[in-house]
């Protein structure tokens, strides 16, 4: 199909839509509503260009499963203990480091494997 030739819609809209597409209408000074239906079209569509996209339900669900597991494996772990006053002659200890074997019971290898950017590449898909 040629990009310039266009296309021909007939479509009955409710009440509420018409007059909110009324208001875009006068808000933006556009004479048509054929043309102001073209406008939003064209800066919805512009802006699905620019954006990652949205997630699915199934991947809604899928990244809620995960976080309510990771919420449930926060819940194990050990509290920190208490913090020490400081002062300069009584300095804080060093931080006690967390063993990776604390944390590799709680969480599923999948998981542990994933970095920052692989779980954002996940959701996206």
């Amino acid at each position: 199909m040629d990009p310039t030739s266009s296309s021909f819609i007939s479509l009955e809209l409710p009440q509420p839509l018409a007059r909110s597409l009324q208001a875009y209408q006068q808000q933006h000074a556009i004479d048509s509503p054929a043309s102001a239906i073209l406008s939003i079209l064209e800066q919805f569509f512009a802006a699905q260009g620019n954006s990652p996209g949205y997630a699915t339900q199934e991947q809604l669900q899928q990244l809620e499963a995960k976080v309510d597991r990771l919420t449930a494996s926060i819940a194990l772990l050990p509290p920190l203990p208490p913090q020490y006053p400081t002062t300069a002659s009584n300095p804080a200890p060093p931080p006690l480091p967390r063993s990776s074997a604390t944390f590799a019971f709680l969480c599923s290898e999948d998981d542990i494997d994933d970095e920052p950017d692989e779980i954002l590449y996940d959701f996206q898909e």
